[in-house]
């Protein structure tokens, strides 16, 4: 049970932080994003092949809508990342 709580606590927060990270990016005019985050030993392809690379919003969702994965969650790629638990996120750069 609080394994679960744990998780769904954590993905709360972490869609949250990328919804106000995608708006304030936007706002800011910023285009280009890196994806971030420290790899594990249960990371996702997803994560580990992108990872501290660089993309324009245009690239991350053509490559979102282009890839599956075991745990991808549906939704937008700046919220829900690499899916449940993912541990990484995006950061707008100039």
């Amino acid at each position: 049970m609080f394994q679960s709580v744990s998780s769904e606590a954590h993905d709360s927060v972490m869609d949250l932080d990328g919804v106000f990270t995608i708006h304030r990016a936007n706002q800011a005019g910023l285009k280009r994003f890196k994806y971030s985050g420290s790899l594990i030993g249960k990371s996702r392809d997803f994560c580990i092949n992108h990872v501290g690379e660089t993309y324009s919003e245009e690239e991350i969702r053509n490559i979102w809508s282009s890839s599956s994965w075991s745990g991808k969650r549906s939704g937008d790629p700046f919220v829900v990342r690499g899916g449940h638990g993912c541990r990484h996120f995006f950061i707008p750069v100039e």
